[in-house]
């Protein structure tokens, strides 16, 4: 049984806005797709991947972060989950780039350095605010 650690009001809001940050970030996604695939001149292939997409942001995974992130107690899984659902998203938009594949994998390393760096600067800021990741 988890024992209960009382959290401050500062650490209570950077929780609060942690899972809010993530859930709009997902409607954001969602309208972003919903934008684009109104566009006259959208190819059969981008509406099947785009559909993909939205499997994706409205899945298993992306609720399970959500439900994660707002029970405010932060697993060292929640953090992985977090950056695999990042990396599926970037490996899934690659995947369907026509560029160069050399581009195409600089934009896949620079997008995994920023998921990274991301993840480490969110230990970071719940390290500050005494909030503790669970193994």
């Amino acid at each position: 049984m988890r024992e209960y650690t009382y959290m401050n009001q500062q650490q209570e809001q950077y929780l609060n806005e942690w899972h809010d940050s993530f859930v709009e970030y997902v409607k954001y996604l969602l309208s972003v797709i919903e934008t684009l695939t109104l566009c006259s001149d959208i190819t059969e292939k981008e509406i099947k991947f785009f559909e993909q997409i939205k499997i994706k942001l409205k899945g298993n995974e992306a609720i399970a972060i959500e439900r994660d992130l707002a029970e405010r107690v932060i697993k060292q899984d929640t953090l992985n989950k977090i950056e695999r659902f990042d990396k599926d998203l970037i490996d899934m938009c690659v995947k369907h780039l026509t560029a160069e594949s050399h581009v195409k994998e600089f934009l896949k390393q620079l997008s995994y350095g920023q998921i990274e760096r991301n993840k480490q600067i969110t230990i970071v800021n719940l390290n500050n605010l005494q909030i503790p990741i669970e193994a």
